[in-house]
């Protein structure tokens, strides 16, 4: 199954998700969310092939990553060692 982006996660974007710009509500009315996807890179961490996106309404790209919620995790592989030492055992 192929990812596919549902908004785009510039928040400055009109298509952005909420309808939102800078936690306020935008002046403007949110517009369809148009993509192409447009290459690849190898993530350095895990070699993995990561999808990148153009965005057709702000014409900014973006990868997969940008989505997920580990997007600015300095190294992944420390997550869940921090959540099994924070757990009450």
């Amino acid at each position: 199954m192929q990812f596919q982006p549902r908004f785009c996660p510039r928040p400055d974007c009109r298509s952005h998700a909420q309808g939102r710009v800078g936690g306020r509500r935008e002046t403007h009315p949110r517009v369809p969310f148009l993509y192409r996807r447009r290459d690849t890179f190898t993530r350095g961490c895990d070699r993995r092939v990561v999808p990148r996106f153009l965005c057709l309404t702000c014409k900014r790209g973006f990868s997969e990553q940008s989505l997920r919620v580990k997007y600015r995790l300095g190294r992944r592989e420390l997550l869940p060692l921090l959540f099994l030492d924070r757990v009450p055992k």
